[in-house]
């Protein structure tokens, strides 16, 4: 049976293209609320490569580094063939494929804010996966909190929900008096 995720992303998104136009940086304006990333429907990068084919994942992450890329006054950038190496490298590593592409865009615009540290003149890889290392980390903690408090907040409503059919005291003490009148003969 189908992934009922990825059923709801390629009804969001119909094709490859319409994904990553969505994602695209400039073109659409990314989710800045960390909560909002982690609990929301976006589709992860192994979700991507499954809904709209193998190499979609890398080509959302490349992207993302083209323009980080033009972004950055560095004077050494990353190449065409070293972005999309190192968007490779960022997909085939498994701590990230969990990783959804409202995160992705979240991770890209700290970056470019220099939450992470600066770009001494160059754009390279290892700078760009200690900085996503760092951010997954991070993001991780907070999504066990937040997830956490989902399931505190679904535990209350459902007991705000079967208190409903609770007698509360005096409608105890009440119904039992009835009862035993009952039981009595006092009707």
């Amino acid at each position: 049976m189908p992934n009922p995720r990825i059923i709801a992303a390629r009804e969001r998104y119909s094709d490859r293209h319409a994904f990553l136009e969505a994602y695209t940086p400039g073109k659409s304006k990314p989710v800045l609320d960390e909560r909002e990333c982690s609990i929301g429907d976006s589709p992860t990068l192994a979700m991507a490569d499954i809904a709209w084919g193998k190499g979609t994942a890398v080509l959302l992450v490349a992207a993302q580094l083209y323009s980080l890329n033009e972004h950055t006054n560095a004077t050494v950038k990353m190449t065409g063939q070293q972005a999309r190496e190192c968007a490779e490298v960022i997909v085939s590593d498994p701590d990230y494929q969990g990783l959804k592409a409202d995160e992705l865009a979240l991770f890209f615009v700290r970056l470019k804010a220099g939450k992470y540290g600066h770009f001494y003149n160059a754009v390279d890889t290892l700078h760009v996966t200690t900085a996503l290392q760092q951010f997954t980390r991070e993001l991780v903690v907070k999504r066990y909190k937040w997830f956490e408090e989902l399931e505190s907040e679904a535990r209350e409503a459902e007991q705000r929900e079967h208190a409903k059919t609770y007698l509360r005291p005096d409608e105890f003490r009440a119904w039992k008096a009835q009862y035993m009148a009952r039981q009595n003969g006092d009707n």
